[in-house]
């Protein structure tokens, strides 16, 4: 497809044609407005920045408007390459074509007649046309803005003939870039306004000022609203808007804009002015100058910046220089800015010139002609071509600094400013042009040899330049630099002779007399003088030139380049600028000499007007295509790609346009189109990578081009891969093997001829079958084809794709394919199988990771043939009838044969897919296989041999309608004569071809008894004649077999109906029955009396499983085979002792999220996890909800050798005992540390040890991992794990309870929970400790460790999938089961519990799970982690032993007069909180021994202060009296508001008030301070500061008044639950929380607690607004009119019964002292180091 280059400038698009052989590489050269600016500014650096970017505008436009075209022209291409065949072509045809065109003058003509002729069709509009084009297009978008707000004038316009031009002139003569300005002012309003409120033009005020004040407040410009306001203004004049109605006119919105502007420049940072150079920089640049060892691109920007400075220009006038016109004579350098802000082809000035005098330098060197030597030689170090301009593109702004130097300089030592004004060209507008031009340059030499003296040697009026260096060194000192050191490097002024100067002789450079040529005094003409230097300086070139075949002249303005042959009329001793070159391309010259361009066409044998008449012709070519045979450059690069690249890239990278350099780059990296596609997922990403892999930096128009090639080639990539896709995705919906593209095919064949020679056509396989085979191996399911399915490529059959209609109107897409036929002889079959051969081969080579293809070599599959054809099958003989000893051979029938050969290999294929075979061991085996011989081959043989003299065999007996078998074995003869004759025979049925016999009934001994059966039969509709069920049902009643049928009708009968869950209960039932039966079958074998022994088990009879290893073995072999890898399934991984390939395959088949966690993830269960040190531990969002807070340890100092805790250094022997034990198992392994140390380095920590004593004498080790080795603070968990707490284990207890049935539970212990976890060897350094803190014998963890924060994540992940795997067995069974850690807990209910029972321990022991069973403990009751599970009683709670604990620890507390040691309270109390979990009475109380708890420190040894000793004695009266046991009923609610309360604090009184809901009973009650001295401030303070306080002693006043608190409720009772009304929130949140800490609420608190504990109640307290709770409101304002007196509940303090209240409060003052004496203990008390410390047992 043709792409069109963008509607430009006509010389940018010539250059541009230059740079990029195509749109399409042009459209990739740039992806934003910046990239085209810079990409422009690269290739065009004469351009000014205004010009940059209307055209970098014009192009981003063109890219969108063309997006489409690209896409189609990149589509064209990946369908050329995809569909067609390319073959990599040789270069040296190419490349040395190219060099003999460049050197070939007939070419070189011919050349620049097409480029003439491109450039005339190509020409564009000129730039006033193009500025009318901008202008329309805005005035048009302001028209769409005016028709939109329908403003007056839209009405008007369309009145009109031409409405599109009374728009356009609406507008009158406004300059493109005014209404350009207007619209993107008002855009962004229009999209804000829309978003807002849904319309594009403002209806009011308000909405201008909302928009303006937002983007105020974002922080715009300081001239945004200005210009806003001015859009608006202007669209509502040009809509006519009536003069009242102009937004724009309103006082409020014009105030509004000068304020805005007034903050924002007021907020605006003010212009800083530039820095000043010092005078130790210019030094040094002169002397970068003239330092030959420095870089030349280096040394020619110093003497750019030294330019800069003396000729006082900023960056952007260097850009604007004309190279052509910079001339340097005697005199000085003068050079010709074509364009600056004040000058330019636009502006009364046009041009100006800058100037630096001769000899001005400060070391004495001549930096100004040795720089300018180096840019005029070297001018591609300076970004220099036709037109160019010089461009310092290192500076990142205008640099106004060198701009600032001389002119400062020039003010210190007393130029007056109207002579300064002439140095920055700012004299242009204070005189006229030409007296400007006059005088410019010797006021300007003037000043700079004066400074340049007083610099050197010092004038009267002194220059100092202390400021620039302090600002200087303090920029220095912010960046972290020594300032001292910077002040002392730039200090290079002083006084040693009287002034400050830098000290030398005046002038410090003179111009010799066998210069370029001498000026005198006298001032001449600048033309005369640029004359006599360019003269002069052309010859000194031609004096020392060498002669050149071609020579370009380029013109002084314009910069014209003509191309001559030397020796033509034209001199370059004449010219003004001349390049002298050995070979020439069409971008070095504009145009051609005539007479040079007739004696070219004369030498190549044309004349003129053949030339003229045929621009297309390639004659003049043809001659030299002959000589570029011979010379090839690239050879090297192209036999590279040809061997390392895919032929598609191929394609794409030379369609592209990159260079044969670059694609050997990309063919030792990218080889392969995928991976080329894949190096980035952006143009941004492949720009970096051509940069970093490449080396192709965009630092020229030439590397530009190349990268944007690259680019462009990436683009089609992608489509082509995309495209792939597409593909693939097609064939497989259509049934059509995926597409196998030419580049994977060819790759494949040559790797196979490599080894094998070539291919011929009849043993090449075909593109489709290679594709199938490919899909095939893609998807590791691969088969046997028929023979007549295997295609070569000289019978190649493609797949056809034919539609049709069905019977029921549907379009149905079918794939045909033309088969071949069968080999007939075994030469054919040789064909054949060669050619399934090197299909198989190819994949081979194609697929290396796929292990089933390791190994394979011809040889298997020509021994395979072998066999097939040899003496074993088909050349088979066996001994004659004789007996003679002699062999007779039998011809086995070729079918027979074949059909033998295709179950080979079909068993070969189901080897390699469900075996784990290679297909070359596959092959290998099959061929030994004597039971596939015997039924495939050996038996049809004979049968066929025997078939003419036996009558055929039945299939099998059938059993008919008369309760017997019968068929044809049961026939006594036939019923009729002939085919098709007698009886009522009817033919075989055609839809039952390929059918088998899918269950038969075994035959049995006549004496034994008959088998059993169970069978579930679902049908729907009506009951045919003979169905499944009564065929079974006959079969029992004739006594073959004992029959179970359950029967379920899903459409007619009424009683099955599909919406009663009952009838599900039993279909799933049955279900479950037949899963069940695998263990059920199991439990049978290996338990006699289940009742009888699951006693056994919960009273510790039983020691070890009653399930023996057979049973086991059998039962999982059972399951196994209900997996798709049934022998994967068996295998258990090294270091685990759980089936995890079983576990995984099953939760698979359930569709599990955890599956691949197990086995298939890298790090998995089977081969190790991470310990979360390295690498975060993973998230599981389908089973735990998210960690959002993390528990924060503690701090320690760090120390990677810690040392054991006192508790394992007195049982260091128990310890190394233990971790034998553990070596014994695969769990650990000893080492020295040093060892250690050498192979870990400082990822070895060796953890603190601890040791808590067993019954049995044994220890338990704890490893530390949080102190010293600080492991832990490493591992952050993203998952919350989740453990059954109170509300669980209560729900358990309840549910069973309500089945009304006998539940029996059982609480076990699996061994070693967390050291079942096999850890990745990576983490194995984290894990370490010893035995004995003074031995260097280091024991190495390999498994998970308790003690480390990963472990139980770990753990609970990994049983949580051998608990759903038991879920999944036990399905509908009436159970539950809960796990915390290593604690199991189930429970089971109904008639078949015990059963149940064991089928659920045998579930578990299947895969793995090590149980205790002398650990064993249940019946009707069971502990669990601590908790008590009463089923009998319907009750839970905690242990006596724990409950006991609590009481006795308080007793001992009160022996001891309440001293204590504070570490050791922190640890009861922290028992007392498990406690509460259960008995939630207990939380209120426990908030003031978290109080003091919390201000004592760890190290306190006290006495415990009255109010805390009250309430331990309240809580250990409680315990004793009570029951640790709390029912786990289901409470009865009140869902209703009972009653409202509310009250009313002063200063001087609390009236409490409420009334009851229902009955409208009501009670107030007035308190003084001597009655409720808690409520109020000491010191005669009011009430007013406990109004929370109050309010809750409201809501226990209620519970007393209206009957709620009868004494008569006992906590063993039904619980209740009811809900009140508050306006107070805080109340609301406590009834929740149940606990705080603040006086007096916690007083009032605890007392409610305790009367509601007793009462068995629960009180959830809502929050009702003020105005809700109006009559309890009332009741404390003492205003009773709502209410009738006959309703009052008379009610007194005495009747509130706050005895624990009073009794806390006595103490309140006391607790005060005490706590302000712990705060002052902690202050003073040294902070010396912790000693480890052991916990007590519990």
């Amino acid at each position: 497809m043709d792409l069109s280059w963008p509607s430009i400038t006509s010389d940018v698009v010539v250059i541009l044609q230059r740079m990029f052989k195509t749109p399409l590489q042009l459209e990739a050269s740039f992806d934003s407005d910046v990239d085209a600016r810079d990409m422009l500014q690269s290739c065009c650096p004469d351009m000014v920045p205004e010009e940059v970017a209307n055209v970098a505008a014009d192009l981003v436009v063109w890219r969108e408007d063309n997006a489409r075209s690209f896409k189609r022209a990149r589509r064209g291409t990946v369908e050329t390459a995809m569909y067609f065949s390319h073959v990599s072509l040789g270069g040296s045809v190419q490349d040395a074509f190219k060099h003999i065109t460049q050197t070939d003058m007939l070419s070189l003509v011919a050349a620049h007649s097409k480029r003439r002729q491109r450039v005339l069709k190509l020409e564009a509009e000129n730039r006033s046309k193009r500025m009318d084009a901008e202008r329309k297009k805005y005035s048009m978008l302001l028209a769409q803005v005016i028709i939109e707000a329908n403003l007056p004038v839209a009405a008007l316009i369309q009145t009109l003939d031409d409405s599109r031009q009374g728009w356009l002139h609406l507008f009158g003569t406004r300059r493109c870039n005014t209404l350009k300005n207007r619209y993107k002012a008002w855009r962004p309003f229009s999209v804000w306004l829309e978003l807002h409120a849904g319309r594009k033009f403002p209806i009011n005020v308000k909405d201008i000022i909302d928009y303006v004040q937002h983007r105020v407040d974002e922080g715009c410009g300081k001239t945004v609203p200005e210009c806003f306001h001015v859009s608006l203004t202007l669209i509502e004049q040009l809509g006519r808007v009536p003069e009242g109605e102009r937004l724009s006119s309103e006082e409020l919105w014009k105030a509004h804009v000068k304020a805005w502007s007034a903050e924002l420049a007021a907020e605006s940072e003010p212009t800083k002015p530039a820095e000043m150079y010092t005078v130790a920089m210019l030094i040094s640049l002169e002397l970068h100058v003239v330092d030959e060892t420095r870089p030349l691109f280096s040394r020619a920007l110093a003497w750019v910046v030294l330019v800069m400075i003396w000729g006082s220009m900023r960056c952007d006038d260097m850009q604007c220089a004309l190279p052509h016109r910079t001339h340097l004579s005697n005199f000085g350098l003068r050079m010709v800015l074509g364009k600056t802000k004040t000058s330019g082809p636009d502006k009364v000035q046009k041009e100006v010139s800058a100037h630096v005098y001769r000899t001005v330098s400060l070391c004495g060197e001549d930096w100004l002609k040795v720089g300018f030597d180096i840019w005029e030689t070297g001018s591609r170090w300076m970004g220099r071509q036709r037109n160019d301009t010089l461009v310092a593109r290192r500076f990142g702004d205008t640099f106004h600094s060198p701009r600032n130097f001389v002119t400062s300089v020039a003010a210190a030592i007393g130029f007056h400013r109207d002579q300064r004004a002439y140095l920055g060209r700012w004299a242009m507008g204070m005189v006229a042009s030409e007296e400007y031009v006059r005088t410019s340059r010797q006021v300007v030499f003037t000043i700079q040899k004066a400074v340049n003296r007083s610099l050197v040697v010092g004038l009267d009026n002194e220059y100092f330049e202390d400021e620039a260096i302090d600002s200087l060194c303090k920029t220095a000192e912010n960046s972290g630099a020594n300032p001292n050191r910077i002040r002392k490097r730039h200090t290079v002024m002083g006084r040693l002779s009287g002034k400050n100067c830098i000290g030398g002789v005046f002038p410090t450079l003179e111009v010799q007399q066998d210069d370029w040529f001498l000026i005198g005094d006298v001032e001449t003409d600048e033309q005369a003088v640029a004359v006599r230097i360019q003269e002069q300086k052309v010859r000194s070139e031609a004096a020392n030139a060498k002669t050149h075949k071609f020579f370009v002249t380029i013109s002084r303005r314009a910069g014209f380049r003509r191309l001559h042959l030397t020796g033509c009329f034209v001199k370059p001793s004449n010219c003004m600028e001349v390049r002298f070159l050995d070979e020439v391309t069409e971008e070095d010259f504009d145009s051609i000499c005539r007479s040079c361009k007739r004696k070219m066409l004369s030498d190549g044998g044309k004349d003129e007007q053949q030339e003229s008449s045929s621009t297309a012709s390639s004659s003049s070519t043809v001659s030299v295509i002959g000589r570029a045979m011979a010379v090839d450059p690239d050879a090297a690069d192209r036999e590279f790609i040809a061997q390392n690249m895919d032929s598609d890239l191929q394609f794409i990278l030379s369609d592209s346009g990159v260079s044969v350099r670059r694609q050997a780059a990309i063919a030792r990296c990218y080889g392969s189109l995928r991976k080329f596609n894949a190096i980035g997922d952006d143009r941004a990403q492949i720009r970096t990578a051509c940069l970093h892999d490449f080396a192709v930096a965009q630092d020229t128009p030439e590397n530009r081009a190349e990268v944007a090639s690259i680019v462009a080639a990436w683009e089609t990539a992608k489509e082509f891969v995309s495209k792939e896709v597409e593909l693939r995705a097609e064939a497989k919906v259509l049934g059509q093997p995926r597409i196998l593209q030419a580049h994977e095919r060819q790759a494949m064949i040559k790797a196979v001829e490599r080894v094998h020679g070539a291919l011929g056509e009849s043993e090449t396989p075909s593109a489709d079958y290679l594709a199938l085979k490919a899909e095939e191996t893609e998807l590791n399911e691969p088969t046997a084809s028929p023979l007549d399915e295997v295609i070569s490529k000289k019978d190649t059959s493609s797949s056809q794709i034919q539609s049709s209609l069905d019977s029921s109107g549907h379009l149905r897409v079918v794939r045909t394919k033309n088969k071949s036929r069968m080999p007939t002889t075994t030469e054919e079959y040789r064909k054949v199988m060669k050619v399934e051969m090197y299909s198989w081969l190819c994949m081979s080579a194609r697929y290396r990771a796929k292990n089933w293809l390791h190994d394979l070599e011809a040889a298997d599959f020509n021994k395979f043939v072998d066999y097939i054809l040899g003496e074993r099958v088909l050349g088979i003989q066996v001994p004659s009838p004789q007996g003679d000893g002699a062999q007779q051979k039998i011809r086995p029938d070729w079918a027979i044969v074949l059909s033998y050969e295709h179950k080979l290999r079909k068993e070969a294929f189901r080897l390699v897919t469900n075996e784990g075979y290679t297909l070359s061991q596959a092959l290998k085996s099959v061929i030994r296989d004597a039971d596939l011989k015997e039924s495939f081959f050996t038996t049809p043989v004979a049968l066929r041999a025997a078939s003419s003299a036996d009558p055929p065999a039945s299939k099998w007996p059938r059993f008919n309608n008369k309760g017997s078998f019968g068929g044809k074995s049961y026939q006594q003869g036939p019923k009729g004569k002939g085919r098709g004759k007698g009886g009522k025979s009817k033919g075989k049925d055609s839809r039952l071809d390929g059918l088998q016999l899918a269950w038969r009934t075994p035959a049995h001994p006549h004496d034994a008894p008959p088998p059993k059966v169970k069978v579930m039969y679902l049908f729907a509709g009506k009951r045919r004649q003979s169905d499944v069920a009564s065929f079974l049902q006959k079969a029992h009643d004739s006594g073959h077999i004992s029959l179970t049928l359950k029967e379920f009708d899903l459409e007619l009968s009424p009683d099955h109906d599909l919406t009663n869950k009952v009838l599900w209960d039993e279909i799933l039932a049955a279900l479950e029955e037949g899963q069940q039966m695998l263990f059920r079958q199991g439990v049978m074998e290996s338990i006699s009396d289940v009742r009888m022994e699951a006693f056994k088990l919960v009273t510790g009879k039983l020691q070890v499983s009653p399930f023996p290893e057979s049973c086991l073995v059998k039962v999982r072999e059972r399951v196994a085979g209900l997996l798709p890898d049934c022998k994967g399934a068996l295998v258990r991984d090294p270091g685990q002792p759980f089936f995890l390939r079983l576990l995984s395959q099953w939760l698979e088949m359930f569709e599990d999220p955890d599956f691949r966690c197990l086995v298939n993830d890298t790090e998995s269960f089977a081969t190790g996890v991470n310990l979360g040190v390295d690498i975060p531990l993973p998230r599981s969002p389908q089973v735990f909800p998210e960690k959002l807070k993390h528990r924060k340890l503690d701090s320690t100092d760090f120390n990677p050798i810690a040392e054991n805790y006192p508790s394992a250094q007195i049982s260091s022997e128990e310890l190394v005992q233990k971790f034998r034990e553990e070596e014994s198992l695969g769990r650990m392994f000893p080492s020295k540390l040093g060892v250690l140390k050498e192979k870990y380095g400082d990822r070895l920590r060796v953890a603190s040890m601890a040791a808590i004593a067993k019954p049995d004498g044994g220890v338990r080790p704890l490893h530390d991992a949080t102190h010293s080795v600080m492991v832990n603070h490493s591992i952050k968990y993203q998952d919350q794990l989740q453990c059954p707490g109170p509300a669980e284990v209560a729900s358990v207890v309840r549910e069973a309870v309500e089945t009304k049935e006998a539940c029996f539970c059982v609480s076990a212990d699996i061994k070693a929970a967390h050291r079942l976890v096999k850890v990745r060897e990576e983490d194995w350094p984290y894990m370490c400790c010893r035995a004995d803190s003074q031995s260097d014998t280091v024991w190495v963890n390999k498994t998970g460790t308790f003690g480390v924060a990963s472990a139980p994540y770990w753990w609970a992940k990994l049983f949580a999938c051998i608990g759903k795997f038991v879920g999944h067995i036990m399905q509908a069974t009436v159970f539950w089961h809960l796990v915390y850690v290593d604690d199991l807990h189930g429970a089971f209910a109904g008639a078949q519990k015990f059963e149940m029972l064991w089928i659920w321990l045998l579930a578990f022991e299947l895969v793995g799970t090590p149980f205790g069973y002398h650990k064993f403990r249940g019946g009707f009751a069971s502990e669990f982690v601590g908790y008590h599970l009463r089923y009998d009683r319907n009750e839970v709670g905690i242990t006596t032993r724990r409950g006991s604990w609590l009481v006795d620890w308080i007793q001992s507390l009160e022996k001891r007069n309440f001293v204590v040691a504070a570490r050791d309270f922190s640890e009861f109390l922290g028992r007392l909180g498990f406690v509460s979990q259960l008995l939630v009475w207990l939380k209120p109380h426990l908030s003031p021994l978290f109080a003091w708890s919390a201000v004592a420190s760890s190290g306190l040894v006290g006495k415990l202060p009255d109010t805390v000793i009250l309430t331990l004695k309240y809580i250990q009266m409680e315990l004793s009296n009570e029951s640790f046991m709390v029912s786990a009923q289901r409470p009865k609610v009140f869902a209703e508001e009972q009653f409202r309360t509310d009250a009313k604090c002063t200063d001087t009184n609390v009236v409490l008030g409420g009334w009851e809901v229902s009955t409208r009973r009501w009670f107030s009650l007035s308190l003084t301070r001597e009655q409720v001295p808690f409520l109020f401030k000491p010191n005669g303070g009011g009430a007013q500061w406990a109004s929370t306080s109050a309010e809750l002693l409201a809501s226990l006043a209620a519970l007393r008044a209206f009957g709620w608190l009868d004494g008569g409720r006992t906590r063993r009772t039904m619980q209740f639950s009811i809900f009140a009304g508050t306006d107070n929130r805080a109340n609301d949140l406590l009834s929740n929380k149940r606990s705080t800490t603040k006086w007096p609420l916690m007083l009032v608190n605890m007392e409610l607690s305790s009367c509601l504990a007793k009462s068995r109640l629960t009180l959830d307290l809502r929050w009702r607004p003020r105005e809700e709770n109006q009559e309890a409101d009332e009741l404390t304002n003492e205003i009773f009119t709502s209410f009738s007196m006959d309703d009052r509940v008379p009610l007194t303090l005495a009747d509130l019964c706050l005895d624990l209240v009073n009794s806390l409060w006595q103490t309140k003052l006391q607790f005060d002292l005490m706590r302000e004496d712990a705060k002052r203990h902690a202050e003073g008390s040294p902070q010396g180091k912790k000693r480890k410390h052991d916990k007590t047992p519990w």
